[in-house]
């Protein structure tokens, strides 16, 4: 994985790559209590961070090329590759990768914050630059094998990354709780915005969902799966293909899942940022008033969530089939979601989602409509219909038009919608097919209409796929 296991003097450390030696201190800032040290065991490291002893750490040990849970061809293409060159391989063939990250939603990815530099330059914290700037890019493979060589390989740029520490603020200006930091390690989660669209460049690909549901201490013993680009040396290439492999949750903390291998399987260096996936019930992490509007979930058949990234591993050999920690996602998922929008198939279902609910096109901002023909979008790209002075609006029931700003029946909002009020907390959004007597435009007071009076809070809810009240 791209983070290994080192002991210094005085405490085991976890790098990433480009790592300095920090003694007592864990990556982004946390320190190491002398029980999580103490469960630690690594490689020797004399004086600097590239000076490693012990045996080489392969690729996801024992994995497989072909996914080890339900998944369809396009998931599997979900899980990508991390790298700082604009081509993911070599003349000769081999690997530039660094990380693993997965895709969520047409334009964000989910990967690990120790896989990304900001003193390398270019890469924008928590605020998009252009595509020129970006120092780092995700691959993707159409390939059964996630081949990185192959030439239907798409590559697209990463143009911010929101870290761990900014999600988790996200999420306290949302009221929820957030990670514990300190001896936990605190959460290692990055999303990534990606600089062009995922379903244009690759259509068969189908992003990855998010579990809403919390994990809990009764998820421990339960087997999950996991996919990643590991290189077969410390600080070597990546790998150019995909691994595979089923490892059980060991214990379930605040902020992390750790899994173990039992001495068969599990990640190594290249493979963080990961997934961790899990089976569970469609209706899994839905609220009840949610499952009354749809009870279909109820009765779905079960789902494949993304449940964690990996962070780093600690591992009690430097064998690659031990244990290692992930980031959990559920705890952040309203703060990924409020920011990215919503995952998996809610996020994005193939290249009609683009085009409305008449498959004849929809605005995709407040001044860009993508036209389509036949429920595919057009290869010519949106409009800019600021160009003439105009925005994208409703001009009729379920037509979206470039219109002057007063004639659009939604008055600038969309179907995503927005949060506005004094306090921000009135979740309002546009349903392009509405009832002629009421108009497209909806509000929901969510300081009102919360579990208690106060308790609702406005925020992007992925059910509802636009801001909406989150409880």
């Amino acid at each position: 994985m791209q983070s290994l296991w080192l002991r210094s003097a005085a405490h085991t450390i976890a790098f990433g790559v480009g790592c300095s030696v920090l003694v007592g201190v864990v990556g982004f800032g946390c320190a190491v209590d002398g029980a999580e040290e103490a469960a630690l065991f690594a490689f020797e490291q004399d004086t600097t961070c590239g000076n490693i002893k012990g045996p080489p750490r392969l690729l996801i040990r024992n994995g497989t090329l072909s996914p080890t849970i339900a998944l369809s061809p396009g998931q599997a293409m979900a899980v990508g590759q991390v790298h700082r060159s604009a081509q993911p391989c070599t003349s000769a063939g081999t690997s530039l990768g660094t990380c693993t990250a997965t895709v969520i939603n047409d334009s964000w990815a989910l990967s690990a914050g120790h896989c990304f530099s900001q003193e390398r330059g270019g890469l924008a914290w928590g605020e998009e630059k252009s595509v020129a700037a970006a120092p780092y890019f995700l691959s993707l493979s159409p390939e059964e094998d996630g081949n990185m060589c192959a030439p239907s390989v798409v590559t697209v740029p990463i143009l911010a990354v929101f870290d761990s520490v900014q999600l988790e603020a996200q999420a306290r200006a949302l009221g929820l709780s957030i990670p514990v930091r300190g001896a936990s390690f605190g959460s290692d989660v990055a999303l990534l915005r990606l600089g062009a669209s995922v379903r244009a460049r690759l259509p068969a690909l189908e992003p990855l969902e998010l579990t809403r549901r919390r994990l809990t201490n009764a998820d421990v013993g339960q087997s999950v799966a996991i996919a990643g680009y590991g290189s077969e040396v410390p600080f070597g290439p990546g790998s150019v293909e995909r691994r595979w492999t089923r490892l059980v949750i060991d214990q379930v903390s605040a902020a992390l899942v750790v899994t173990d291998g039992q001495a068969r399987s599990g990640p190594c260096q290249g493979d963080s940022g990961g997934p961790l996936l899990m089976l569970e019930p469609a209706a899994g992490g839905f609220s009840a008033d949610v499952l009354r509007e749809e009870k279909k979930l109820a009765s779905a058949p079960p789902r494949v969530r993304l449940i964690g990234t990996l962070w780093g591993g600690v591992s009690v050999d430097d064998r690659c089939v031990d244990q290692d920690r992930w980031s959990r996602v559920d705890v952040l998922h309203d703060a990924i979601t409020t920011l990215a929008g919503p995952s998996g198939r809610a996020g994005y279902s193939g290249p009609e989602s683009k085009c409305g609910p008449t498959g004849e096109g929809a605005c995709i901002s407040a001044t860009e409509i993508q036209r389509c023909t036949a429920g595919v979008p057009d290869t010519a790209g949106p409009e800019n219909c600021a160009l003439s002075g105009r925005v994208c609006g409703l001009k009729a029931k379920n037509t979206w038009e470039c219109v002057a700003p007063e004639e659009d029946l939604c008055e600038g909002y969309r179907p995503w919608g927005a949060c506005i009020g004094e306090t921000s907390q009135i979740a309002i959004w546009c349903e392009p097919d509405f009832d002629a007597s009421s108009g497209p435009l909806r509000q929901r007071d969510c300081a009102r209409c919360g579990p208690e009076p106060g308790a609702g809070t406005c925020g992007f809810s992925s059910f509802h796929n636009s801001h909406y009240c989150l409880h």
